[in-house]
């Protein structure tokens, strides 16, 4: 486990950073760098979220469990389930929330009529 802590903080640090204001000087707005925006997004086991894989395509996964950081690494991170079974362990970088698509709606049942009335 230790191993892959490891190699997940060597991703993280491999993110480019968000330059700084010399010191005195206005922060000019910019957008987050991924580990930020990451950051100040937290994912739920059982969540349905977009998998950012190697080669740029977005999967569908579940979170399957939340790793907390460590003193040395304090970003959390995630192992997701993919829709094969296959698990995966990330930083929430990779991980965008995902809404699940409803579930279908009820065949709508036609209104029931009433009976004619009968003529005397």
């Amino acid at each position: 486990e230790a191993n892959r802590h490891a190699a997940l903080a060597r991703k993280a640090a491999a993110q480019p950073r968000r330059p700084t204001a010399p010191e005195g000087a206005p922060a000019a707005a910019t957008a987050p760098t991924p580990i930020e925006a990451a950051a100040a997004a937290s994912f739920r086991t059982g969540q349905s979220v977009s998998y950012a894989q190697r080669d740029g395509t977005q999967c569908l996964a579940t979170v399957s469990a939340v790793l907390p950081g460590s003193v040395d690494d304090p970003e959390p991170s995630y192992t997701v389930a993919m829709p094969s079974g296959m698990q995966r362990d990330t930083i929430a970088a990779r991980l965008t929330a995902s809404s699940p698509q409803p579930p279908p709606l009820p065949p709508q049942q036609p209104t029931p009529q009433p009976p004619p009335t009968p003529q005397q």
